[in-house]
C-alpha cells in the first residue's frame, strides 16, 4: 500500500497548483501563539483582575454572570480598550514576538509554515485557507520571496484578483489580529458572509483539500461549508497527530480523506516539501541534455581551437551539481535517518548524471594533457558544501562528496576502459582535495566510498539481501549508464568496475593501513575462479615491466612497489574474512 504522505507528494508534483491547504491552530502551536479562546480567556482573567474579582475556575462562566452575555473579541475589547489603537495593542501583545520572544525562537514561522512557503514558491500551493489571525503564514512566504494575496474580511474577498490569475492567497476565515472583527466564539463561527461563503464554496469544489492543525469540532460554518460540497474533483488528505475523533472524523469519511496519522504539523509540512522537492530534482531536464552535452564534448576534445569551450561545458556541469548541494545540503534534524540519507543519495547521482557522463567521457577519449580539466571538475564538485558546524551526522555529511566521488569514478572508469594508465595515475596519485580548509587528503582516502556513503546506509536501504558490498553495489548500478557504452559486454563493465576498485585500494594501501572492501574481495573471498584480484596478478606476472600500469607510471612504475601493496592488501582482505563483517 502506498504512504499516504508518498501519494499527496506525487499528485503535488505532478499537479501544480491543484491542492489547496485548510490550516487550523496546530499549524501555529509550536510557535507559542495562544490559540483564538485561549486569549480570550486570559482577557477575562486580566478583566476580572481589574474589577478585584476571582474568576476562577470557569473565567467564561464568571464572564457570563457578570455581564449577562458571552465572552467575545468585541466585547472584551470594547471593556479593555476604548479606542482601536488600544484595542490593537492588546491584540499585539499575544501575537507580535517581544525581544525575549525573538531570543528565544517564539512566535516566529514554524517548520510548518516554512514548508509551505517552500511548496508555495515551487506553485505546489496556490490557496491556503487558515482559522488562524497571526501573520506567520504571510511572514513564511515573504521569507520564501512570495508576496501573498490576503483576504480577512468579506470587503476583501468582493476586491480579490480571482484565484487562478492571482498570486498566492492565503484567505484567513477568521479574520487579522489587528481587525477586531476576528472571530472566535461559539457564536461568531456559526455562519460566514455571503462572500466568504461563495468564496469557499468555490475553494472545496474546484481544488483538492490539504487538512491540518484543524480538529473540525467548533467551525460550524466551515464545517458546514465542507459538509455542502457537491464535488470530489481531487483527494482530501487529512494530517492530524491522532486519529481525527467526533466531527472531524464524519468529515473524513464524508470526503473519504486519506488520514496522514502520527505526525505534527511541522513534521508533515517538512516532509511534505522534502519529497515534492526530491520528486521534481529527479524529473528535472538538465538545461544541456546529457546525450548533447557528451557529443558537444566529443567534437571539442580533438580540437585545440575549442579548448576554451571545453572548459567551460566541464565547469559549467560542474558548477551547477555544486549550486544544488549548497542549496540542499542540510535537513531538518528529524530527517536525518538512513533511509532519508539513501534517498539523498538516489537525488544526488540522478542530478549529477550530466557531468559523471562528461567525466567518463573525457577520461576514455581525452588526451593526457587535458587531465587537468578533469581534475578541476572533481575539486570543484568536492567543495560544494562546506561541514556545518555542530552538524555531526556522519551518515549525511559524508554525501556533500558524493557528486565528487561520482565523478571521480566515472572518469577513472574512463580512462582504464581506454588503457590510458597515464591519465589514470593523475586521477589516482595527483589529486588532492582540500575538505573546506579542514584538510588536504589525497583522493583515494577523501573519496573512500564508505566515508562518503556510510555502510548502515547501504545495509538498511540498497542491498538488503547481500549486504557485504552495498555501497560498491550502488556505485556499480549508477556509473553503469555513463561507462557501459565503452565496453563490449555487461560482463565487460563489471570486470572494468572491479578491476578499478582494485587498482584504488592498491593505491590507496599506499598511503593507509586501512581501507574500505569492494565487490573483487567479496568475489575473491568466495573463491570465484574468475574475479579482478586473479586476473590482475596473471595480467602483470605475464607482462611484468610492460604491464601497460606500470609503463603509465602507476606504483612508481616499480614492481617491488606494486607487490608490496599487493601484500597489504591481500593480508586485510584475510583478516577481515568476507567483506567488512
Amino acid at each position: 500500500m502506498v504512504d499516504p504522505l508518498d501519494a499527496l507528494a506525487f499528485s503535488m508534483s505532478t499537479s501544480k497548483g491543484v491542492y489547496a491547504l485548510l490550516l487550523g491552530s496546530g499549524v501555529s502551536r509550536s510557535a507559542s501563539i495562544p490559540t483564538g479562546w485561549d486569549i480570550i480567556l486570559d482577557l477575562v482573567r486580566k478583566l476580572a483582575k481589574l474589577q478585584g474579582a476571582d474568576p476562577e475556575p470557569d473565567p467564561e462562566k464568571w464572564f457570563v454572570t457578570t455581564f449577562g452575555e458571552a465572552p467575545s473579541y468585541s466585547v472584551l475589547l470594547d471593556k479593555l480598550g476604548k479606542t482601536g489603537a488600544e484595542r490593537q495593542a492588546v491584540l499585539k501583545g499575544y501575537i507580535e514576538p517581544t525581544e525575549e520572544d525573538r531570543e528565544a525562537g517564539r512566535k516566529a514561522p514554524t517548520r510548518a509554515h516554512r514548508g509551505i512557503a517552500e511548496l508555495a514558491a515551487g506553485g505546489h500551493v496556490k490557496v491556503i485557507l487558515t482559522t488562524n489571525f497571526d501573520r506567520l503564514m504571510e511572514s513564511a512566504l515573504e521569507g520564501a520571496g512570495v508576496t501573498p494575496q490576503v483576504i480577512a474580511s468579506p470587503d476583501a474577498v468582493a476586491g480579490m484578483t480571482p484565484l487562478p490569475h492571482g498570486p498566492v492567497t492565503v484567505i484567513k476565515l477568521h479574520g487579522d489580529y489587528l481587525d477586531a472583527r476576528i472571530k472566535n466564539t461559539i457564536e461568531e463561527l456559526e455562519t460566514y458572509d455571503t462572500h466568504t461563503n461563495r468564496l469557499l464554496d468555490r475553494v472545496l469544489d474546484e481544488y483538492g483539500m490539504v487538512v491540518s492543525g484543524w480538529s473540525g469540532e467548533w467551525d460550524t460554518a466551515l464545517r458546514a461549508a465542507i459538509e455542502r460540497c457537491p464535488n470530489r474533483r481531487y483527494a482530501t488528505y487529512w494530517n492530524a497527530f491522532r486519529e481525527p475523533t467526533g466531527r472531524g472524523a464524519e468529515l473524513v469519511r464524508l470526503r473519504a480523506a486519506q488520514v496522514v496519522p502520527n505526525l505534527d504539523a511541522d513534521t508533515f509540512f517538512t516532509r511534505l516539501a522534502e519529497k515534492v522537492k526530491a520528486l521534481e530534482d529527479y524529473s528535472r531536464p538538465h538545461p544541456l541534455s546529457t546525450a548533447a552535452a557528451v557529443s558537444a564534448l566529443k567534437r571539442y576534445i580533438p580540437e585545440p581551437v575549442h579548448r576554451i569551450r571545453l572548459a567551460e561545458l566541464v565547469a559549467t556541469e560542474a558548477n551547477s551539481v555544486t549550486q544544488y548541494m549548497r542549496e540542499t545540503h542540510v535537513p531538518p534534524q528529524d530527517r536525518l535517518t538512513f533511509p532519508a540519507a539513501a534517498a539523498r543519495a538516489e537525488v544526488v547521482g540522478s542530478r549529477s548524471e550530466t557531468v559523471v557522463h562528461l567525466l567518463a567521457a573525457g577520461g576514455y577519449w581525452g588526451a593526457p594533457e587535458q587531465v587537468g580539466l578533469w581534475v578541476d571538475a572533481i575539486e570543484r564538485l568536492s567543495g560544494a558544501v562546506v561541514p556545518t558546524p555542530g552538524f555531526s551526522y556522519p551518515s549525511w555529511e559524508g554525501l556533500r562528496l558524493l557528486p565528487a566521488l561520482l565523478g571521480w569514478y566515472a572518469c577513472g572508469l574512463g580512462a582504464l576502459a581506454a588503457k590510458k594508465y597515464t591519465v589514470l595515475r593523475a586521477l589516482l596519485y595527483d589529486v588532492r582535495l582540500d575538505l573546506a580548509g579542514r584538510e588536504v587528503l589525497p583522493v583515494t582516502l577523501a573519496l573512500d566510498p564508505y566515508k562518503v556513503v556510510h555502510k548502515d546506509v547501504g545495509d538498511a536501504y540498497w542491498m538488503p539481501e547481500r549486504k557485504h558490498t552495498p555501497v560498491n553495489e550502488w556505485l556499480h548500478r549508477v556509473l553503469k549508464p555513463a561507462v557501459r557504452p565503452y565496453m563490449a559486454t555487461d560482463g565487460a563493465y563489471d570486470q572494468l568496475f572491479d578491476r578499478y576498485e582494485l587498482l584504488r585500494t592498491l593505491v590507496e594501501s599506499e598511503g593507509s593501513k586501512i581501507f574500505s572492501p569492494s565487490r573483487f574481495w567479496y568475489q575473491h573471498n568466495q573463491g570465484m575462479p574468475k574475479n579482478a584480484v586473479n586476473d590482475l596478478l596473471a595480467e602483470v606476472e605475464q607482462q611484468g615491466k610492460h604491464w601497460g600500469g606500470f609503463l603509465g607510471g602507476l606504483f612508481s612504475s616499480k614492481r617491488e612497489n606494486f607487490d608490496k601493496a599487493w601484500r597489504a592488501v591481500m593480508e586485510q582482505m584475510q583478516n577481515s574474512g568476507v567483506g567488512y563483517r
